[in-house]
Order: structure tokens, then sequence, then C-alpha cells
């Protein structure tokens, strides 16, 4: 055992012996010189980033491009400028260096979609336009395609919706252009416009006080696309950019390319599949006060306090109930809505009470919950799947996509369920006769969107209404919804003036279920190397069945309440195109296209409400005390339009646009 301990003891000091002269020698470093100048003309580059790789050192060039950097043996430089490639320089012994930078030319040659979905060079357009390649628009992918755009283009302003996931989503192109309508670009898929707006979805008043249904967001059209399926995106910023388009395009478009079957062997299949999965959860709350409790006036200068005390809910000392109440203290019991009442009821139980008076409640601590808001939230989850495969032969390509979106909101009872099949193909007849076509099936559909605006449809004005709901409130209490025996009748609640948020998530519920068709098709036609025709046609059409329900003793619905509501919508344009490009030389080049277009609109909007139920829980219209008259309405419009455009250059240095409509 000696020999044992005395043969580590000689390796570990052999290890120390070793080890000690590496660390006991510090690494040298030195200064260098440089100057950085452009490769063409060498001129000086002022204001070029070098950063020693790896490290924290850095600095830039100074007007006559020379720099002084801190170096260590075998150091890397990097050195950078905008406009140009980017370069590395190993360092070595050299103490002075002449680095050359060559100008970056791709993104001057950057070919780029344009209206109708032709591809030109981005030097040569009269107007800003800029793209959002496939890899940008997939990383850290959010489930709204507007959303993917958020901080990737310049001038536009993207507001998120407020109800989670699959709410509308606002873009707007430089700044807001009119005080009338939405003021949000053109969506156009593959050269074809389709529908971005959200139909029908305003609340509807009723004087009367029974039957106040509140707006719920639907979500907008662009962002039931599958960003899997986009290969880039371009945004034309102004009118002038989208004139091809009309007055619809007045605020600009978004212009969509759809992803094609790609292999760098031909006849091979290639497979892609990724799954993204998100936990949600708020990033910051309400700082709530958590000293005073339901009540008003309860430390009065002058005159007798008015202390809270439910009785049911709606007696004097209970209403318009805001935190001005008595200090909480444990020591102090007053009677509460779930304070218990004997026999496994609460104060809150009324029918029960009003039937047997002997059910007394029995006053509980007054304490604070100033954390019911957070408690009531859950944490959110939304799963997105995508698999799709494809590949090219000799005449054409191929990609077909399957993608899935499950969203469980952070409000409970809120969700939102997408799938989405895609088909891209493309064939080759002959070297003259082409044809592409791209067909997209959606299927969108929640068991409950939430209500937005301001009311008591809305769960945000239960808890931070001008009356919101008192800290001394229990949130885990209200779990229970309805009375004892009372299920679907009437509610367990507080206040009279509010509903039970459960209630208002998990029974007052806006389901819907929408299926939709995005689907466009093109032959082309090259009659000679300079002259080509092309015949493109393009559908987008939807149905969008909502349906929304309203529980008994609700505020706006004491009696109940049904609606469903239909919305189908069919928009089709077909349009031809005739381009002619001269033989290209290094002196001048033009090109001009003429083209007409064919577009068709129909919109068709059903509507039934019954506001009062003769029955609880049971929703359809046999069940109606009374129903209002059917609301139909229909919308067509057909526009006939004629569009050319022309484009010159001279030298590839000098270039002319006209376009008309």
């Amino acid at each position: 055992m000696k020999k044992f301990y005395s043969i580590i003891l000689i390796i570990f000091s052999a290890q120390i012996l070793l080890l000690s002269p590496k660390q006991g020698v510090a690494q040298s470093t030195r200064t260098i010189n440089g100057t950085v100048i452009d490769k063409d003309n060498r001129a000086p580059v002022q204001g070029a980033v070098v950063l020693v790789r790896n490290t924290k050192a850095g600095t830039t060039t100074d007007a006559s491009g020379n720099f002084k950097i801190n170096v260590s043996e075998d150091s890397k430089l990097n050195i950078s400028f905008i406009g140009y490639l980017p370069v590395a320089v190993e360092t070595g012994n050299k103490s002075t260096f002449e680095i050359t930078l060559q100008k970056d030319n791709k993104s001057l040659n950057e070919v780029v979609i344009t209206a109708l979905g032709i591809s030109r060079q981005s030097k040569s357009l009269g107007y800003a336009v800029q793209s959002v390649n496939r890899k940008q628009l997939v990383e850290a992918q959010d489930p709204n395609l507007i959303n993917n755009l958020s901080g990737k283009v310049a001038g536009i302003v993207i507001t998120n919706g407020g109800a989670g996931v699959g709410s509308t989503s606002r873009i707007v192109v430089r700044g807001e252009n009119s005080f009338n309508g939405t003021n949000q670009p053109l969506f156009v898929v593959d050269g074809l416009p389709i529908n971005n707006e959200t139909f029908f979805n305003n609340a509807i008043e009723n004087s009367s006080g029974q039957g106040t249904w509140a707006e719920v967001d639907w979500g907008n059209g662009a962002a039931e696309i599958n960003p899997n399926d986009i290969s880039k995106v371009t945004v034309l910023k102004g009118s002038t950019a989208a004139a091809l388009y009309g007055s619809r395009a007045a605020n600009g478009a978004v212009v969509l390319t759809t992803q094609k079957g790609t292999k760098e062997e031909k006849g091979m299949l290639g497979i892609s599949f990724n799954s993204t999965t998100t936990f949600e959860t708020p990033l910051k709350l309400p700082r709530l006060q958590n000293q005073y409790g339901a009540g008003v006036n309860a430390y009065p200068l002058t005159g007798t306090p008015n202390t809270y005390s439910f009785a049911n809910g709606g007696g004097s000392s209970e209403n318009n109930i805001p935190n001005w109440g008595l200090k909480f203290d444990p020591n102090v019991k007053i009677v509460q809505f779930d304070s218990p009442a004997g026999n496994g009821y609460l104060a809150g139980d009324l029918v029960a009470r009003g039937i047997n008076p002997s059910l007394t409640a029995t006053p509980t601590p007054w304490i604070g919950h100033a954390d019911h808001f957070k408690n009531f939230l859950q944490t959110g989850l939304t799963t997105q799947n995508n698999i799709s495969f494809g590949g090219v032969s000799d005449h054409g390509s191929y990609r077909f996509s399957v993608s899935n979106l499950y969203n469980k909101g952070l409000l409970p009872g809120t969700d939102l369920n997408r799938i989405g099949l895609s088909l891209r193909g493309s064939h080759s007849f002959s070297d003259k006769l082409t044809s592409d076509f791209f067909v997209d099936y959606i299927n969108s559909s929640s068991r409950n969107r939430p209500n937005i605006g301001y009311g008591s449809e809305s769960v945000m004005y239960t808890f931070f209404g001008v009356y919101g709901m008192p800290i001394n409130i229990n949130i885990n209490s209200l779990k229970q919804q309805w009375q004892t025996g009372r299920d679907q009748q009437n509610q367990l609640r507080y206040w009279n003036n509010h509903d039970n948020p459960y209630v208002t998530l998990n029974d007052n519920v806006n389901s819907f279920n929408k299926r939709r068709v995005i689907a466009n098709a093109s032959l082309k036609y090259a009659v000679n190397s300079q002259l080509d025709v092309m015949v493109r046609t393009g559908t987008d059409y939807y149905n969008d069945a909502r349906e929304g329900h309203r529980a008994f003793t609700t505020v706006r619905f004491p009696s109940g309440g049904s609606r469903t509501d239909n919305v189908g919508y069919f928009e089709n344009n077909t349009d031809f195109l005739v381009s002619y490009k001269k033989k290209p030389n290094h002196f001048f080049n033009a090109s001009a296209s003429i083209g007409g277009n064919r577009f068709m609109q129909n919109l068709t909007y059903i509507r039934d409400i019954a506001n009062t139920l003769i029955t609880p829980g049971l929703y359809n219209f046999s069940n109606a005390q009374s129903q209002l008259p059917t609301l139909f309405q229909k919308f067509d419009k057909v526009i006939y339009s004629v569009y050319a455009f022309a484009d010159f250059d001279y030298k590839n240095m000098l270039f002319l646009n006209v376009t008309g409509r």
C-alpha cells in the first residue's frame, strides 16, 4: 500500500512539473500597424472595423485608412466594412499590413420579386424594395407569418394583436397614409393577390341591455399561411412600387413566393421536418396593492364608516366596490362570497340560501390576494410541426408539405388549432411551354377566442376595469363557476355587475371553424428568345363558421344567448401578360410588357341571433324565446384593368421605369 501511494505521489509531482512552466509563461503582446484600402481604386477606407478574433480587442480605421492595435502571438484579424466583403488576416511575425477590401456587388445585383411576380435587379428599380429569405423567416418562428417580418424590414411597423396566438397583427409600411381604411399593404402569393382582412367581427350593441355582443378577434388572413411554405418575402414599399395592382396596393404590397421542390441530384426525394414548441408566460404583470379590500369610504373624515360585507352581490354596501375598504387584517372577520354557510354551501349560493334561510354565512379572515390575476393565468403552449418532401426532374419539380399548429392560450379555455396541406409543382412540356401551380388548404379552428374591448364580456375588464376585481377575492373560489346545484343557471360570483371569469372563458365561448383554399396556376409560352406570353389565374376561397354562446345570468345576457355567423369569401384574379425583352448589350437595354386583369370578389354574410333562451345550456335556435330576423348580406365586385410597363437602362448605370394602369 505504501508503494501505491508513492507511485501516485510521483506521478502527481511529475504533472505539476510538466504543467508549471506553461502556466508560468504569460503571452506577450505587440503593437501592429496597418492600412485598409479599396481594392479597385486604392482609396483609403475610413471607419473599417478591425477585430482580433476570439477576443474583445478591436478598433476602427481613421480618415487615412490607418489603424493600430495590440495583438498576441499567432493572432488573426477580421476586417469588415459596409458594402465590402469581409477579410481575415493572420498577423504572423509582421508588424505592418496593407489590407485591401473588395466591394460587395451582390446587394446591387440582387434579384428581387416585384409586382406580378416578375424578377428584376434591385438596382434597376426606382422605388424601395426589401426581401426576407426563408432562413430569416423561420428563425425563432412565430405562428403568425406577419410577426416573422418584425425587425427584418426597414420602414414597416407591426402591431401584434392582444388576444394571444392567432390574433390579428397589423402591418403598416412607411407610416399611416389615410384616416380611412386599414392602411395595410396588399398581400400577394406568387404574383396574385389574396385577402388579409377580417370581416364582420365588430361588436353588436343592444340598447335594452339584453344581448350586447362584444368584439372578437378572429385573426387576419395572411397569418394563416405556413411560413415553412414561403421561400422569400418581398416588401414593395409605397404605391409606386405596387402600382400594377391598382388602388388595393396604395399602401404597398407584401409579395410571398412559395417554395419549389429542390434537390441537387435529380430524381432524388428530399424530405424536411421541423418542430417548434414554445411555452408562454407573461413578461410583466401589473403591480397591485395588497393592503385594502372591497368597499367605499371605510375610513371617512366624518360620519359613519361604510363597511363592506357580502349580502347578495347587489346590496348597498356592495355597489361600486373598488379597493377603498378596510385594511387587511387576518384577525378581522367579514362575510365574503366564499364564506362557508353550512352543509357544504357558500355565502354566494344565493338560491339555496333563499330556499333555506338557516344557511347563515360565517365571516372569514379579511386577507388580500394580490396575485389573483397571476394565479388565474395558465402557462401557454404553442407547438408547430411541419414535414415536407419534394424533388426535381428534367421536366419539372414538386413539393408537398403538411403542417400542424396547436396552441393553448394564456387565458384558460382559449386555444387555436390549424392544419395545412400545400402542393407546389412545375412542369416543362417543351423548351417553349412551361406550367406552374400552387394549392394550399388551411383549416383553422378554436373552441374559444377571447372577447376584446371594454366591458363585462372581457375578462380583462373583470380584473382591471374601473371597478376591477377587489384584492380580497380568492380566485380559486371562483373555479366552482356555478352555485351549488345550479349548474348553467346561476353563477357563483362576488358582485352582480361582474361575471365569474371562469364562466366567461369556459361557457361564454366564441368558437369558429374556417376552411380556406388558396390556389394559383400559370402557363407560359416563349414565342422566341425575346417574346413570351403568360396566362395565369388564382383563387382565394374560404368559409368561416362562427358560433357564440352566452350562459344564463351573464351580465349582458340574463337569460342566455346564442349566435351563429357564416362568412363566405371568394376572390379570383385572372390575368395575361405579353413581355418583350431586347437582346442585351453593354450599351442600351430595354424591355416592355402589356397585360390585363379580371378581378372578381364575392362576399356573403349570414347571421342569426337569439338573445334570450328557454332552457339553460342548450344553444340552438329551437331553444330561443325569441329570435332576431336573419341578417343576410351579399357584396359582389368585378374590376377589369389593363396595364403596361417598360424598363430602360443605359450602360447598366442609368435606369428608367415607366408604369401605367
